[in-house]
């Protein structure tokens, strides 16, 4: 009897550090910005393009997910940082960029984006959603200098006028429209 309670009761705490473990790297992104949700391989393709990136120029994708497009724009040429508070998915995209060769281009921090300061970019890549935006808006004015191109996936920036748009790929050009 004493052995069937006992496994249980592990059985019952193994459940609950799981059911933490899934809250605290799914969940929490969801509820501090937006549920991770991969770009499609065009829209990608798209961003980078967008980006017009030249030498020497960095990129910063906020919310980066699996990597994608830091992983793009380091398969290009480009340094590239990424802000992703899912430690899952952040030791996903390291382990991506060191089987590519482009960890020494391609860097992941497990980070908040809102706490980075994101001034010494040249381009700034963005999959967020609607009610974050706002807010971004105000983060980006305050923090980039005039010419720091912003891409956004899926989602206008509230109050700025587009540059380009390719289907649901916005492109804002900081200091023209913005």
């Amino acid at each position: 009897m004493w052995h069937a309670i006992l496994v249980i009761s592990l059985a019952l705490l193994v459940g609950a550090v799981v059911i933490l473990a899934v809250v605290l790297t799914f969940l929490l992104p969801v509820i501090q910005g937006a549920p991770f949700v991969a770009s499609d391989l065009k829209k990608v393709g798209k961003m980078i393009e967008l980006a017009g990136l030249r030498p020497g120029e960095r990129l910063a994708d906020l919310g980066s997910g699996d990597g994608r497009i830091v992983l793009a724009a380091a398969a290009n040429g480009h340094p590239a940082c990424g802000f992703e508070i899912n430690p899952v998915l952040v030791w996903w995209s390291r382990c991506r960029a060191r089987r590519r060769g482009l960890d020494g281009r391609a860097h992941f921090l497990c980070s908040s984006f809102w706490k980075e300061d994101l001034a010494g970019f040249d381009a700034i890549s963005v999959f967020g959603i609607d009610h974050m935006m706002p807010r971004l808006r105000r983060k980006l004015e305050r923090e980039l200098k005039p010419g720091t191109r912003v891409i956004s996936n899926g989602f206008s920036i509230p109050g700025w006028e587009p540059v380009r748009r390719d289907g649901q790929v916005f492109l804002y050009i900081m200091g023209n429209h913005c």
